[in-house]
């Protein structure tokens, strides 16, 4: 996090009026927008302990000397200071949740892999089927039609003629027997 807020105050303008306070301060809100998420003035101090306006300094501060100036007069306390790399929990737990995003989408692309794969062999089923069923047409022509019709009609007109025997059949019957 501290080299994002250091990177980010790099960027700011000592001429624009908008990324500083009337201290001399970089602005919270435009530090939010370069970091990419909210930072508190500590967090800005922590960064870079003397960055001000006026001094844009962000060299990192070196640990005071005692003694003759020797490297082993570094106080115990700085080392100490320096030795923690670890990188804070919050960072760790965003990067399990990338991890996590990053692992449902590749679940997620296998999954529509798999059914890309369904959907083609579907589509080849399905081409079979047309075809299949184009052939057996092929073999009906217009005049398989026509002639298929004018037997229906033929054999509407015998059913036809059949009741009109029967009812005339049927009325001469009653007309013997007198009832007409």
């Amino acid at each position: 996090m501290q080299t994002r807020i250091r990177e980010a105050l790099a960027k700011l303008d000592t001429a624009n009026e908008g990324h500083w306070t009337s201290e001399g301060m970089p602005r919270l809100d435009v530090m939010k927008d370069l970091v990419g998420q909210a930072v508190s003035r500590a967090d800005i101090t922590s960064a870079a302990k003397s960055f001000t306006r006026k001094t844009p300094n962000l060299e990192t501060e070196a640990p005071e000397l005692t003694g003759n100036g020797d490297s082993a007069d570094v106080q115990e306390s700085d080392i100490v200071a320096g030795a923690n790399t670890e990188e804070p929990s919050y960072v760790q737990e965003e990067e399990e949740a990338d991890k996590k995003v990053e692992a449902e989408f590749v679940e997620a692309q296998k999954g529509i892999d798999k059914a890309n794969r369904r959907l083609l062999a579907a589509q080849a089923a399905m081409d079979a089927l047309i075809t299949r069923r184009a052939r057996a047409q092929s073999s009906v022509t217009t005049a398989h039609d026509v002639k298929a019709y004018q037997h229906s009609q033929n054999r509407q007109r015998q059913q036809g003629a059949a009741r009109q025997r029967a009812m005339i059949e049927a009325f001469a019957a009653a007309k013997v027997n007198g009832q007409y």
